[in-house]
C-alpha cells in the first residue's frame, strides 16, 4: 500500500466494562464501533480444575467435594485452590504461606540474629553452627538472653527473671520518693512504667560500661576467684564423703552466699591452713560444720529423713565436738554458729542453739573479746579479733529476730578496722563473670562493718526491752523515735558501695532488708500504741511523719528491695536469711489485703505470691522453706491458692508435706512488732495451733 492511498477506518478501542467477578455472564451490549458478536450467554467455566483432571488434561466441572470426572472414574478428588480462587491466585497464596513459615522458622530467626548482633556475638553463633548445633538450640540460648560469648562453656549472664502471676512492678511502689527506682538494677530491668524489659550492655570496654554490665548479670553466674578453692581436698578433713569435687562446689556456694552473712571465721586464714594441712585456723570440726550447712545448697533435705548428707555431716561434727569437750580452741568457737544454722534450717534450732551458746562461752574463756596484755599479735591476733566481732554480730542478729536478750554481756573491746584502711584484715571476696577477665570485689569489709554498726543499735534495744524473758517488752513512743533516729543515721552513713543507688550483690540487698525489717517492727509497735504521730523533739531532731506513714514507707521500700533481688538474682540459690524478710513481707501484705483501704488488692496479693515462690524455691534446699510455703498457701484466700497452684507448681501438684507439730523450732514465724509476745509466735507453737485448727475442722 502506497503512502498516498487512504488508510482503512478501524473501530475505536475502548476499555471493557468492569465485571463483578470472572464468573459473571456477559450481559452488556457491545460498545459502539466494535464488530458484532454472538450475544448468547457464555457457559460458566471452572475456575480451577482438580488435581486429577489437571494431570490427565481433561475437562473438569469443578464440582466439590468431588467433580463429575472423578466420580465417574471413582478417583479421589483434590483441589489446590479455594472455590473462589484461580490457579494463579492459589499459587500466590501458597507462596505467601511458604514465606511466612520460612520467616517464622528457627533457621530464619537465627539468620536475622546474625544480621543484628555484634560481630563478636555473631562469630560465636557461627561457631556453634559449625559445631553442629541445630537452629532451635541456638535460638533458645539467644531467647534466654545469653551473652553469646564463650557459648560452649559459659552460663547465662544476661538472665532476667519474671515475677509470677503479675509481671509488672506494682504501681504503689513507683513513687517518686522511692530511692531504689534510681538503682541500675531497676533501670536495666524495668521501664518507666514498671514493666520488665531486657537491656543489653554496650560492647565498649570503658570502665563505666563494665561496671554497669554487672547490673545485668545474676550473681550466681559469677565464680569466686581463689586458687586455694581448687587446691583444697575436703576429703582429708572429713570421713563423710570422698567426693572432693562435690564438696568444693558446696564450699564455693558457701563463700558466695552464707559466709558473707553468717560469718564466724576469717576466710583467708582458714583456706591457707586447709591447703597446707595446718590446724591453727582450720580443723575437722570446723570443716564438717561448714559442710553440714553448705550441703543444703546441692541436696534437698526432708524433715523426716535421717540419712541425708546434712545429717551425716551434723553427726560427724557432733562427734568431733564431743571429742573437744573441755578444750577451748578458736576453731571450735567458729564452728558453733555454723552447727546452730545447720540445725535451724532443719527445724531443730532449739537443739542447735546450745552450740551457739557454748561458742560464746568458749570465746569469753579464751578472752578474745577483751583488750588486755595477753594479746598474741600477728595473724593469730587478727584471727581472734575478727572472730570476736563475727560472733558478736551473729548472736545479736539471731537474738534480734528471736526477740531474746543478747548472749554477751558487752560488745568486744578489740579494734574494728576501717575497710578502706585495712581491706586484708577482712579478707575480700573476688568474683569473675563469664566472658570477662576483670575481677570484681564483693565489698565484704564494708558490708561486715555496716552490719556490725547496725548490731550496736539492736543491742541497745535488746538490753533495754528483752533482758527479762518473763516480761512482755514495753516501748514508749519517745523510745521508738530515738531508735528510729539512730537507724536513719546508720542508713545515711552507709559507704558508697552499699547505698541504694549502688547496692548490687545479695549481701548488700540483704543488709537493706535487715534495716527495713527493724524499722517495720518498731513502727508497727508505734502504730499499735495508738499515737497519731511520733513528732517529738529529741536533741534537736524532729520526726515529721506519723508512725503509720513511716511504717507504710518502710514496707514499700522493703518490698522494692525484695523484688529487685528477685529480678536480678532470683530466689533459687540457697540463702537462708531470705525466708526472714519474705515472711515479714508476706504477713504485712496479707494484713493489708484484709483491710478495705487497699486500692489494688490484686497487686498486694501478687506480692504474697512472690513471697510464696521464695519459700518454694528455698524449700528445694531446706525444710524450713517448705513449711513456710505450705503455711502461706494455707493462709490465703481460695482464689489466691488457685493462683499459687497454677504458677508455682510446674507439673502435677505434689502431695503437700505434713506440717510437723513436733518441730523443735523457736523460729519467729509471725512476729512483725517489737511488742509481740514472742512465745506465741514461735514456729513450733504456730504449727501446733494450725494442727489443732485442722483437727477441729475435720471433726466439725
Amino acid at each position: 500500500m502506497s503512502d498516498n492511498e487512504p488508510r482503512p477506518s478501524w473501530p475505536t478501542l475502548r476499555p471493557a466494562a468492569s465485571r463483578p467477578n470472572s464468573l459473571a455472564l456477559e450481559t452488556e451490549p457491545p460498545q459502539k464501533g466494535w464488530p458484532l458478536v454472538n450475544k448468547l450467554p457464555r457457559k460458566s467455566v471452572a475456575v480451577a480444575a482438580c488435581e486429577s483432571c489437571r494431570q490427565r488434561k481433561v475437562k473438569c466441572n469443578a464440582q466439590r467435594p468431588s467433580c463429575a470426572a472423578c466420580q465417574k472414574r471413582n478417583l479421589r478428588c483434590r483441589y489446590d485452590a479455594a472455590p473462589s480462587e484461580t490457579p494463579g491466585q492459589a499459587l500466590k497464596r501458597k507462596y505467601t504461606q511458604l514465606q511466612d513459615r520460612s520467616s517464622s522458622s528457627a533457621a530464619h530467626k537465627v539468620f536475622n540474629i546474625l544480621q543484628m548482633r555484634s560481630e563478636e556475638e555473631a562469630l560465636q553463633i557461627f561457631h556453634r553452627i559449625r559445631c553442629g548445633a541445630d537452629p532451635e538450640s541456638i535460638l533458645r540460648l539467644v531467647q534466654n538472653a545469653d551473652v553469646m560469648m564463650d557459648l560452649s562453656v559459659a552460663p547465662e549472664t544476661r538472665l532476667r527473671y519474671e515475677f509470677p502471676w503479675i509481671t509488672s512492678m506494682p504501681q504503689y511502689l513507683c513513687a517518686a520518693t522511692n530511692v531504689y527506682l534510681q538503682s541500675p538494677i531497676y533501670n536495666f530491668a524495668l521501664d518507666d512504667e514498671g514493666n520488665q524489659q531486657l537491656r543489653t550492655p554496650s560492647p565498649s570496654s570503658d570502665d563505666q560500661d563494665q561496671q554497669h554490665s554487672l547490673f545485668l548479670r545474676p550473681y550466681h553466674a559469677a565464680t569466686i576467684i581463689d586458687p586455694r578453692l581448687n587446691q583444697i581436698k575436703p576429703s582429708e578433713w572429713t570421713r563423710v564423703s570422698q567426693d572432693d569435687g562435690l564438696m568444693r562446689k558446696m564450699l564455693q556456694h558457701f563463700f558466695m552466699y552464707e559466709y558473707q552473712w553468717h560469718t564466724s571465721f576469717q576466710k583467708d586464714y582458714f583456706l591457707d591452713d586447709m591447703v597446707s594441712g595446718k590446724r591453727e585456723f582450720c580443723s575437722p570440726l570446723l570443716v564438717n560444720s561448714i559442710l553440714a550447712h553448705a550441703c543444703h545448697s546441692s541436696n534437698r533435705t526432708e524433715y523426716w529423713e535421717t540419712d541425708t548428707l546434712a545429717k551425716q555431716f551434723i553427726s560427724e561434727a557432733k562427734r568431733l565436738w564431743a571429742e573437744e569437750t573441755g578444750i577451748n580452741r578458736l576453731t571450735t568457737v567458729q564452728a558453733g554458729p555454723l552447727l546452730y544454722l545447720a540445725y535451724a534450717i532443719c527445724l531443730e534450732d532449739k537443739i542447735g542453739k546450745s552450740y551457739l551458746i557454748q561458742s560464746v562461752a568458749m570465746a569469753q574463756d579464751l578472752g578474745i573479746f577483751k583488750l588486755n596484755g595477753s594479746r598474741v599479735g600477728g595473724r593469730a591476733q587478727d584471727a581472734r579479733d575478727f572472730t570476736a566481732w563475727a560472733i558478736y554480730c551473729t548472736q545479736i542478729h539471731n537474738q534480734w529476730y528471736f526477740q531474746d536478750a543478747p548472749l554477751m554481756d558487752r560488745r568486744p573491746e578489740v579494734h574494728l578496722p576501717d575497710p578502706t584502711d585495712n581491706q586484708y584484715w577482712y579478707g575480700e571476696i573476688w568474683l569473675k563473670y563469664p566472658s570477662s577477665d576483670r575481677l570484681h570485689a564483693c565489698q565484704f569489709g564494708d558490708s561486715f562493718r555496716a552490719r556490725t554498726n547496725l548490731s550496736f543499735i539492736l543491742e541497745d534495744i535488746l538490753w533495754k526491752h528483752f533482758s527479762n524473758p518473763d516480761e512482755k517488752p514495753m516501748f514508749s513512743i519517745r523510745q521508738i523515735a530515738s531508735y528510729h533516729r539512730k537507724l536513719e543515721q546508720w542508713y545515711n552513713d552507709l559507704p558508697e558501695p552499699l547505698t541504694p543507688s549502688r547496692a548490687l550483690f545479695p549481701v548488700h540487698l540483704k543488709l537493706h532488708m535487715h534495716y527495713y525489717n527493724t524499722v517495720i517492727r518498731l513502727m508497727t509497735a508505734a502504730v499499735n500504741l495508738g499515737e497519731r504521730s511520733i513528732c517529738a523533739d529529741l536533741d534537736g531532731w524532729t520526726a515529721k511523719s506519723t508512725s503509720q506513714e513511716l511504717l507504710s514507707e518502710a514496707a514499700i521500700l522493703l518490698e522494692t528491695v525484695v523484688r529487685l533481688y528477685y529480678l536480678r538474682h532470683s530466689f533459687e540459690r540457697l540463702d537462708t536469711f531470705l525466708v526472714q524478710p519474705l515472711m515479714e513481707l508476706s504477713n504485712l501484705r496479707q494484713a493489708d489485703a484484709a483491710t478495705n483501704h487497699v486500692l489494688d488488692k490484686e497487686s498486694v496479693w501478687s506480692t504474697v505470691v512472690l513471697c510464696a515462690q521464695g519459700f518454694r524455691d528455698q524449700g528445694h534446699s531446706h525444710y524450713l522453706g517448705q513449711i513456710l510455703f505450705q503455711m502461706t498457701r494455707n493462709s490465703v484466700a481460695p482464689e489466691i491458692q488457685t493462683v499459687i497452684d497454677k504458677y508455682l507448681y510446674p507439673g502435677p501438684q505434689a502431695d503437700a508435706p505434713l506440717l510437723p507439730s513436733d518441730a523443735q523450732s523457736d523460729w519467729p514465724a509471725t512476729i512483725i512488732s517489737v511488742q509481740d509476745d514472742a512465745k506465741h509466735h514461735r514456729l513450733s507453737v504456730v504449727l501446733q495451733r494450725l494442727e489443732g485448727a485442722a483437727a477441729a475442722n475435720a471433726t466439725s
